[in-house]
């Protein structure tokens, strides 16, 4: 049983290992093309929240 958990945790890691920026891009504008629903994590612009240093946000298809 936990040599599976570990394969399983050890494949958790490497999810998406190797993908760049530009890769990440083009996911995100597939997705959007798509119809999905796409977030996007920016700097909070509220600077009184500290404890949420960034938020997502929803990326709207214009």
């Amino acid at each position: 049983m936990s040599e599976t958990l570990n394969k399983r945790r050890s494949s958790m890691r490497t999810h998406r290992f190797g993908v760049g920026q530009y890769d990440k891009l083009i996911n995100k504008l597939n997705a959007l093309r798509k119809g999905k629903r796409v977030m996007e994590t920016i700097r909070n612009p509220d600077l009184k929240q500290t404890n949420k240093p960034f938020i997502r946000v929803q990326i709207e298809r214009s």
